[in-house]
């Protein structure tokens, strides 16, 4: 990598650093990543998802990953998607429904910034320029900060299969992602790495992402064998000695 861009302003004041970039895929179900591509910093998440690899999945990502060209790829691969959206999502109002199913004709002909913020709705909206349907629903948390108790979520989740309130509910799960990635910043070292050298940084990448799989290997394990319901995989990732017990021992190797 090149690495021409910088990274993000650093804690100490110093001058930001260029950067690489991990584009993780986790999995809910299996509390561990798909994949893990690395780029440099100014790599572009859409094109790092690959929904080819998936059948029958729901792929859910945050407003980052907004792409009408992206949406067609996962509907055409047979799965589905549940994106943060924007209040200025592109396109016209075709359909909208209520929390109640109920038809509600004034939007119709309309942007999705013209429903009123405290409104939830259940929109079907289309793209003037490239016929792009999909489906946006709107809810309102007041609970949430000033900025962000508008919800706007693009998906192509049929309305038979579930209702506004279950999608708003079900895209509260991509957190588990965030927690993924503390837990491999803060217990598996991937917080900073010392080095400009490409192997090293690499190998660096991958000793610890390693490590997170081996966790993440002992937790389930344990579930499954004490029949254990749940287990924190945050607080499983902290447990660090038995591992740092394994670093040091690789450290002190010669080099053969």
């Amino acid at each position: 990598f090149s690495c021409k861009s910088k990274g993000r302003p650093r804690d100490d004041g110093s001058l930001p650093r260029p950067g690489i970039k991990l584009h993780v895929a986790f999995s809910i179900i299996k509390n561990t990543f798909e994949y893990i591509e690395v780029t440099e910093a100014v790599g572009s998440e859409r094109d790092c998802v690959h929904p080819e690899r998936f059948k029958n999945c729901l792929i859910i990502a945050d407003r980052g990953y907004i792409s009408e060209d992206l949406e067609k790829r996962i509907t055409d691969s047979g799965n589905l998607f549940l994106i943060r959206g924007k209040a200025n999502t592109a396109g016209v109002i075709t359909e909208c429904f209520d929390d109640n199913g109920q038809n509600i004709t004034k939007y119709i002909g309309k942007t999705v910034k013209a429903v009123p913020e405290q409104t939830g709705a259940d929109l079907t909206v289309v793209s003037k320029l490239t016929d792009h349907k999909l489906r946006v629903v709107l809810r309102h948390n007041q609970n949430a900060k000033a900025d962000e108790q508008r919800s706007v979520l693009r998906t192509n989740i049929p309305r038979e299969c579930l209702c506004a309130k279950q999608i708003f509910m079900l895209y509260r799960v991509r957190w588990s992602i965030e927690l993924f990635n503390k837990a491999n910043k803060r217990s598996n070292c991937l917080q900073s790495i010392n080095s400009a050298d490409k192997n090293i940084i690499l190998t660096f990448v991958l000793l610890s992402l390693i490590a997170s799989l081996s966790k993440t290997y002992c937790g389930i394990k344990a579930m499954l064998k004490k029949n254990i319901q749940w287990i924190s995989m945050l607080k499983l990732h902290k447990l660090n000695t038995a591992f740092s017990k394994l670093f040091r021992s690789l450290q002190s190797l010669k080099l053969s």
